[in-house]
């Protein structure tokens, strides 16, 4: 089915975002639970988060997040390069796309990552519609 931006979702107050780490519980199955400090694991099975939308209805909404970083990465993944930039107080912001239905995003963790607190401003119809924040705890 093609996307038809005729059919633009207009009330985003009913939306349901939730922002989860992923983790297995050993046996291949993946489990998921909500969380406000993750350890600092970059090797094997790095950390990942996911960011869940249910909307209300099949209407097409926009989708984008500015990710807030408690200091310069080491590398970035999943932006454009042209936001790849040294001023990274200003936040990086993920392209924007067009969904239909549950619309699912992943951060996770790399090498040279900084510790410390995120942000994530997840938007939605060009509307900043929720605040994730967490730690990042590095053992020492």
């Amino acid at each position: 089915m093609a996307l038809s931006l005729t059919t633009m979702a207009k009330n985003v107050d009913d939306f349901e975002v939730t922002f989860e780490l992923l983790e297995s519980d050993g046996s291949g199955v993946d489990l998921s639970r909500k969380v406000r400090t993750m350890p600092y694991v970059t090797e094997g099975k790095a950390q990942t988060l996911r960011i869940s939308i249910v909307p209300p209805n099949d209407e097409i909404y926009s989708y984008y997040s500015i990710s807030y970083l408690p200091g310069k990465p080491k590398t970035l993944e999943g932006y454009e390069e042209s936001e790849q930039r040294e001023d990274f107080d200003a936040g990086y912001v993920s392209s924007t796309r067009l969904i239909q239905g549950k619309g699912v995003n992943y951060f996770t963790l790399h090498e040279g990552d900084p510790a410390g607190e995120y942000r994530i401003e997840v938007y939605i119809n060009d509307r900043r519609f929720r605040i994730f924040k967490f730690y990042v705890a590095k053992d020492d």
